[in-house]
C-alpha cells in the first residue's frame, strides 16, 4: 500500500505524536549549523548519485541485490530527465556538501509522489530534517505526498508508519492463472 500524508503534518511537525520527529530535527539543526536546503538542479545531479552510492553501501544487507541496481538506474534516468518528467525536489546541503536529496512527481494539482529520498545516514536527524524542508518548500503547491510502498521492509514500514499517514492507497498485483 502506498502511505499518503498530508503535507502541512509533515512541514509543521505539530502535536504529540511528532514530537520525536521535531527532537531529531533539533538534534540534527544543533549538528549541522551551517545546513541549508536548496531546490534540485543539474549541477547537484551527480553529488546526489554519490550520496545514494554511500547509502547503498551502508544499507546493501537489507537490500535484494537487483533493487539495489534497479534503484540506481532509475535515478540515474530520472536525472537525466529530469525536466521532460517534470520531477522536482531538493537538496540539504551542510557547510556546501550535498547530503541529502528527495525527488518528486505531481501526481494531480493535490497530490506529489515521492520518488526517491536519500542522505548520509551518518547525521543524525537528517531524514526528517529533508522530509520536514521538502514538505515545506519543494511540494508545498501539493495538499498531499504519497510516499509510495514499503516494499515489504518492515524496518521501512516502521519509519513510514511514524509520520502517520492520513490514509492508505491497497496495491495489487495481477497474475494471470
Amino acid at each position: 500500500s502506498d502511505y499518503v500524508f498530508l503535507r502541512e503534518n509533515l512541514a509543521e511537525l505539530k502535536g504529540d505524536e511528532y514530537a520525536e520527529k521535531r527532537q531529531r530535527v533539533r538534534a540534527f539543526e544543533d549538528a549541522a549549523s551551517g545546513y541549508q536546503f536548496i531546490p534540485l538542479g543539474p549541477e547537484a545531479f551527480d553529488a546526489c548519485l554519490a550520496i545514494h552510492r554511500a547509502w547503498t553501501l551502508i544499507n546493501v544487507e537489507a537490500m535484494e541485490p537487483r533493487m539495489v541496481e534497479y534503484e540506481h538506474d532509475a535515478i540515474q534516468n530520472s536525472f537525466g530527465h529530469f525536466s521532460e518528467l517534470k520531477l522536482i525536489g531538493g537538496v540539504l546541503e551542510v557547510h556546501g556538501r550535498v547530503e541529502g536529496f528527495a525527488v518528486g512527481e505531481p501526481l494531480d494539482s493535490e497530490t506529489v509522489v515521492l520518488l526517491f529520498e536519500k542522505a548520509n545516514p551518518k547525521l543524525d536527524g537528517i531524514f526528517p530534517t529533508l522530509n520536514r524542508e521538502c514538505a515545506r518548500k519543494v511540494f508545498k503547491p501539493f495538499r498531499y505526498i504519497n510516499d509510495e510502498p514499503d516494499l515489504g521492509n518492515t524496518e521501512l514500514r516502521r519509519i513510514k508508519e511514524s509520520y502517520h499517514p492520513v490514509h492508505m492507497i491497497p496495491k495489487y498485483i495481477l497474475e494471470r492463472p
